[in-house]
C-alpha cells in the first residue's frame, strides 16, 4: 500500500477501502499514537511519500517473524548474511545502510549497526513505514539509504484484543497475546510471545554441497524465541507521554555457508545460545501553545549474545566462544514552530553506545581479557518549511553528524569523524489527481566499532584507514489517479553516489587468508520504481510493483572495476486479493527477484542465480473475531539465493488461528 502526501493519500485509501493511517485519520487531535511517529507530517511540511502498511495490510500478510512484513513490498528485499543475521536492503542497499527504528527508537545492535529481525515477533507491530529516499533529520545519523520505521500496537480497550496460533511444517509453533485497558487519561497494554522453530528445509543440495543436511532439512538452523512487550501512556490537555519496554530471549543455530569446501576453507560452525534483547523506550509529545511544539524521544537498550564457534558439522565440540554485552542510550530533541505558511524545527540526536566482548579459546583454554569499545554518535539539525503556492510546498534541512571511539579495545583509537548533511523535499499537488514529491539528500553513514576493530574470531584483517560513506540521493515520485478510475499509478526515478563506499577484500598475510574493511573509489547508481493499485471487479484487487536499477562502482587506482555483489538489477511483484464469498478471502503473491554476483572465498565471482517465489493465503471468517488461515509460502519451491551459500527456505505450509476483539 502507497501512502502520500495529501489529497492522493486520501484517494488511494478510498480507492482500497482500507484504513487511513493513524496520523491522517486525527490529523491536528491528541492521540497517543502520534508521538511516536518518527517524523511528523505537519502543515507546511514536505515528506517523501513512504510505502505504508497499516493494522489491515499486515493482517493480510499474516506473519509470523517481522521480516515477513516486507515480503513484496517495493524495492524491499531481505537477505539472511552469514552471522544468520536477517537484514532488510532497500533499493539494493548495503544492510547496514538502511536504518530500522522501533517506536522511535534505533532497533540496532551498536557493535554490528544491525539487529536480527527474524527473531522480532511481528505481533506487536501495528504500522510499517519504509522511506526510500532521503530520511527526514530527525532520523539522524547514519540513515544513509532508507529507513524503516516500525511502530507498535497503541490502542488495546480490553484484557485480550488479539490472538493468535500458527502451526506449520519444520516444527514451527507460534503464538501471541495482547491486552490491555484504557480510560480518558491512563492506557496500558501487554504482548506476550513464545516462537520455535525445528529446523529449515532445503530445496535442493546444489547450492550447499558441503552443507549437513538430512532428510532435505539443513542442520542447526533451529530457533526458539520468548517476547515480552509492555507499554503505559498518558494523555493530558497540552501533553501525550508513552513508555514501553520491549524484552526477546532467544537461542538459535546458525546455517554454514555450504558453498564452502571445509577442507580448504571452513565456514562458521555457529550457535547462538544466548540472544538477548531489552529496550526502553520513552516518547512525549507537549503542547507548548498555538505554534510551538516539543517531541522528544528516549531510550535505552542492552544486548546479550555469546558465539559458540565448533569444529566442524557435527556441532559436538565447541572451539571457541565470543560474549558480548551492549548498551545503548540515547535520545532525541525535536522543537518545532508553525506560523501562517512557514514553520521549521530543530532536532538533536545523541547515542553512546558500549560493547564488551571476551573471547575463550576452549582448546587451549585461553581466555581473553575483557575489551571495551564505546562509539558516541551526535547530529544536530534544522529544518525549514515554507508553502511556496497554494499547491507548492518546500522543505530544506542542514544537519551537522559527529562519530567518536574513546575505547577501542585495547586497539589504537582512530581519530573522530564529522560531516555534514542536508536534504530538500518539495511535494507539488495542482490537482486532486495529481502529486508529485522530489527529494535530493547528502548523507553520511560511519563505521561501526565491528567495521573499525572486530576481528570476528580471527576471520577479519583490521583497516585502521577506513572512512565514513557518504552518499548524495535523490528521486521524484510521480501519483496519478484519473477521474472515476478505480486505481492509483506511482512511477519514481531515483539516483545515488556514494563515495568511500564501505566493502570486503580478501587480504593475504603469512598465507592466511582475511577478509579485511576498506573503502571503495565510490559507487553510482540509478533506477526506476513503478508501482499500481487498483480494483479490477468489486470482488478483485491487485498490486504490481517493480524496481529495475544500475549500480555500477568506480575504478580503483590500477584501472580495476569492482562488482558491486549481491544486488539483484530488478525486482517485481504481483499481488491479488480475491474474495471467494463473504467470510472466504484468498490472496495470491508472485514475487520475482533478478540475478546477483557474489564471491567466493578465492575472490571468484559467481552468478546466483534468478529466482520466483509464489506464496499463496486462504483466509475464513468464522465472524467479525475469529478467523483461520492457511499459507503455502514458496509453493513452487524455487531456490532463493541471495548470498553464496545461503539458501532460503523452501516450500512451507502454515495454519493459523487468530482473534482480534478490538
Amino acid at each position: 500500500m502507497i501512502t502520500v502526501p495529501k489529497p492522493m493519500g486520501l484517494m488511494i485509501a478510498t480507492i482500497l477501502s482500507i484504513p487511513m493511517t493513524h496520523a491522517q485519520e486525527v490529523e491536528g487531535a491528541e492521540s497517543l499514537q502520534e508521538i511516536v511517529v518518527t517524523a511528523k507530517q505537519t502543515q507546511h511540511r514536505s515528506l517523501h511519500p513512504s510505502q505504508q502498511l497499516d493494522a489491515s495490510a499486515i493482517a493480510m500478510k499474516a506473519p509470523v517473524a517481522a521480516t515477513e512484513l516486507f515480503f513484496g513490498m517495493p524495492s524491499l528485499g531481505t537477505r539472511t548474511n552469514s552471522r544468520g543475521e536477517t537484514v532488510v536492503r532497500v533499493r539494493g542497499s548495503e544492510e547496514r545502510q538502511t536504518s530500522v527504528f522501533l517506536d522511535g527508537a534505533p532497533l540496532t545492535v551498536p557493535w554490528d549497526g544491525r539487529v536480527d529481525l527474524a527473531i522480532l515477533p511481528a505481533g506487536i507491530i501495528d504500522h510499517v513505514a519504509v522511506i526510500t529516499s532521503a530520511a527526514p533529520v530527525e532520523y539522524g545519523v547514519n540513515s544513509i539509504l532508507g529507513v524503516v520505521d516500525l511502530t507498535s500496537k497503541t490502542s488495546c480497550l480490553r484484557p485480550l484484543c488479539k490472538l493468535s496460533l500458527d502451526l506449520g511444517e519444520d516444527g514451527l509453533q507460534s503464538y501471541n497475546a495482547i491486552g490491555g485497558w484504557e480510560n480518558s487519561a491512563w492506557s496500558m497494554m501487554g504482548a506476550v510471545n513464545y516462537r520455535r522453530q525445528d529446523d529449515q528445509t532445503a530445496v535442493s543440495a546444489a547450492p550447499i554441497p558441503f552443507a549437513p543436511i538430512e532428510h532435505q532439512k539443513r542442520l542447526n538452523t533451529d530457533l526458539k524465541s520468548a517476547t515480552v512487550w509492555t507499554s503505559i501512556g498518558h494523555r493530558s490537555d497540552r501533553s501525550i507521554t508513552r513508555l514501553s519496554y520491549l524484552s526477546v530471549d532467544a537461542s538459535r543455530g546458525i546455517a554454514p555457508a555450504g558453498h564452502l569446501d571445509p577442507s580448504i576453507k571452513a565456514p562458521r560452525y555457529w550457535r547462538y545460545p544466548v540472544w538477548r534483547l531489552n529496550t526502553t523506550t520513552l516518547n512525549n509529545h507537549y503542547d507548548i501553545n498555538d505554534r510551538w511544539q516539543l517531541r522528544n524521544t528516549a531510550w535505552h537498550q542492552s544486548f546479550v549474545q555469546r558465539i559458540d564457534a565448533y569444529s566442524d558439522d557435527s556441532y559436538q565440540s565447541v572451539e571457541k566462544q565470543a560474549s558480548s554485552n551492549d548498551s545503548t542510550t540515547g535520545v532525541r530533541l525535536v522543537a518545532e514552530y508553525g506560523g501562517q505558511r512557514y514553520g521549521y524545527r530543530w532536532v538533536a540526536n545523541w547515542q553512546k553506545s558500549v560493547h564488551l566482548q571476551r573471547d575463550h579459546a576452549l582448546d587451549t583454554g585461553l581466555i581473553s581479557p575483557r575489551e571495551r569499545y564505546q562509539q558516541n554518535v551526535f547530529s544536530l539539525a534544522s529544518e525549514w518549511d515554507i508553502d511556496a503556492t497554494d499547491a507548492l510546498n518546500l522543505s530544506l534541512g542542514v544537519s551537522y553528524d559527529r562519530s567518536a571511539t574513546p575505547f577501542s579495545g585495547g586497539r589504537p583509537t582512530q581519530k573522530a569523524l564529522s560531516d555534514w548533511a542536508a536534504n530538500l523535499a518539495m511535494v507539488w499537488s495542482p490537482s486532486d489527481t495529481l502529486s508529485v514529491a522530489g527529494t535530493v539528500g547528502h548523507r553520511t553513514r560511519f563505521p561501526t566499532l565491528r567495521e573499525l576493530y572486530g576481528v570476528a574470531l580471527g576471520k577479519f584483517l583490521i583497516n585502521p584507514d577506513l572512512q565514513p560513506e557518504s552518499a548524495l540521493l535523490g528521486d521524484i515520485t510521480v501519483d496519478w489517479r484519473p477521474d472515476k478510475m478505480p486505481f492509483v499509478l506511482s512511477v519514481t526515478p531515483w539516483f545515488r553516489r556514494i563515495d568511500n563506499t564501505l566493502s570486503k577484500r580478501k587480504v593475504v598475510v603469512d598465507g592466511d587468508r582475511y577478509d579485511q574493511r576498506y573503502n571503495l573509489q565510490g559507487s553510482s547508481g540509478h533506477g526506476l520504481e513503478m508501482q499500481i493499485i487498483g480494483e479490477v471487479t468489486s470482488k478483485l484487487s491487485v498490486e504490481i510493483n517493480g524496481n529495475k536499477q544500475w549500480l555500477t562502482a568506480d575504478r580503483d587506482v590500477d584501472g580495476h572495476r569492482p562488482a558491486i555483489l549481491q544486488r539483484p538489477g530488478t525486482q517485481y511483484a504481483v499481488i491479488a486479493d480475491y474474495r471467494l464469498s463473504a467470510i472466504a478471502q484468498l490472496r495470491l503473491m508472485a514475487v520475482y527477484t533478478g540475478a546477483a554476483l557474489d564471491e567466493d572465498f578465492d575472490a571468484k565471482l559467481h552468478r546466483l542465480p534468478s529466482s520466483t517465489q509464489l506464496n499463496a493465503k486462504l483466509f475464513y471468517h468464522f465472524n467479525n473475531a475469529w478467523r483461520a488461515s492457511i499459507s503455502i509460502d514458496n509453493w513452487n519451491n524455487d531456490i532463493v539465493l541471495p548470498q553464496l551459500g545461503l539458501p532460503g527456505q523452501g516450500r512451507t505450509l502454515r495454519v493459523g488461528l487468530a482473534y482480534s476483539g478490538l
